[in-house]
């Protein structure tokens, strides 16, 4: 039989059953549109994750302490960076260029009569968003002198300019910060990654010395280094100076490290932080793949069910043609295309209906927090590799078991 017989053979045998030729396509629709959905998702959770760490600095560091590593835990004691660190950094470390303090504290916001709550307020140095690479949207970032003077002055982020003022021009405005009153000298995009919730930001010395007297010691220290080939040069100087200015953190065997969040002082830079994100997101997408493919295992499974009771309700139509002359290869053939058809149909139609979750997916409100699923060639290569294979793999036992009917047998079997 040609190519074209065994088509047209194989499209009448399925429109003659086509009720239930319909329900499994549907299982493979259900199967190939998961494998797809997932994939994409995974694609898309990947692509957020790593667009977070696109507005680093290449020579941006930032070094925090997450507690005390003692006895193979860890403890509740916290140790605190201090300036003095910050100082011995900069004097010690050949590979670092510049740092700049962090402290941080979560109080009230108010304008007028209306409040905020639990507003991230954050007390930085002079250089600290031009080590970070940040330009202000409105007005000037304080600098050196206001920080000395210790200014009531602040800068917000597009989100607390939104909540507060409802998206209207915010510079030369005054909000109350913890209860003291505060001139907004400059708005600050940080929206995409970095901080999306509603943030203020104050000159170091106000948030200490004026503000929040009773806060001691720094929550981070952001760092640029000489250049961006010093990066990890300065990130290692950086590390073996703070456990030996901090001896009552231990340094702990590298074996058990298995990330920078494990490590109790740790140094983060752009390049190792995507390294290990882009880690954690392949192993995420590999987890939802192998639920999408346990999906497209079941329909292949109904695949095989279905193929087999054809063959059994075939008996007697496979030994008239065997009697006729038609070859094993022929009924093998015939069969198998069947199998094939019906998956490569529901592979259609699986890829369409995932094409339209990733559309619903990627409409959904900014509120939802869910990642635009992005559905790549690559991925709509292996939907239709998988549900060949599929066809291929399910469809070829039931396919050589009508192959291998004897015609006589068959004859007497199908009365």
């Amino acid at each position: 039989m040609s190519i074209l017989e065994i088509m047209i053979a194989c499209l009448k045998a399925l429109r003659a059953r086509w009720h239930r030729s319909l329900l499994t396509v549907l299982g493979v629709v259900v199967g190939v549109g998961t494998v797809v959905l997932l994939l994409a998702y995974g694609a898309g959770q990947k692509a957020e994750l790593l667009a977070r760490y696109e507005d680093w600095g290449s020579n941006e560091i930032q070094v925090n302490i997450r507690g005390r590593w003692g006895r193979g835990n860890w403890t509740s004691q916290r140790e605190r960076l201090t300036p003095g660190d910050m100082d011995a950094i900069l004097r010690e470390c050949t590979a670092v260029s510049r740092a700049e303090p962090v402290v941080d504290i979560d109080t009230s916001v108010r304008l007028g009569a209306y409040l905020l709550e639990n507003v991230e307020i954050l007390g930085v140095g002079p250089d600290y968003f031009d080590i970070l690479g940040e330009e202000m949207e409105t007005g000037e970032p304080f600098g050196a002198e206001e920080n000395v003077l210790r200014e009531r002055v602040c800068i917000i982020n597009k989100t607390m300019q939104k909540e507060l003022f409802f998206g209207a021009p915010a510079l030369g405005q005054f909000i109350s910060i913890g209860g003291r009153r505060f001139r907004i000298v400059a708005t600050v995009d940080y929206e995409e990654g970095r901080r999306p919730e509603p943030s203020a930001f104050i000159p170091y010395l106000t948030f200490t010395d004026r503000t929040f007297i009773d806060q001691r010691g720094l929550d981070t220290i952001v760092i640029s280094a000489v250049s961006s080939k010093h990066v990890k040069l300065a990130a290692t100087q950086i590390e073996e100076l703070l456990y030996l200015r901090h001896p009552r953190i231990e340094k702990p065997d590298e074996s058990e490290i298995r990330g920078w969040w494990d490590k109790p002082i740790r140094v983060m830079y752009s390049e190792e932080l995507r390294s290990q994100r882009e880690a954690t997101a392949d192993s995420f997408g590999q987890f939802l793949a192998v639920i999408g493919f346990l999906s497209l295992l079941i329909g292949g499974v109904g695949v095989m069910n279905i193929m087999l009771v054809t063959v059994h309700q075939r008996t007697s139509e496979i030994g008239l043609r065997k009697a006729l002359g038609a070859r094993r290869r022929d009924i093998l053939r015939q069969f198998l295309a069947e199998a094939v058809f019906i998956s490569f149909s529901g592979g259609l139609i699986g890829l369409g209906a995932a094409w339209f979750g990733a559309q619903i997916l990627a409409n959904m409100p900014d509120d939802a927090q869910v990642p635009d699923p992005v559905i790549s060639p690559f991925i709509i290569f292996i939907a239709f590799a998988v549900t060949v294979g599929t066809g291929v793999f399910f469809g070829f036992y039931p396919a050589l078991q009508a192959s291998r009917l004897d015609p006589i047998e068959a004859l007497r079997t199908g009365r």
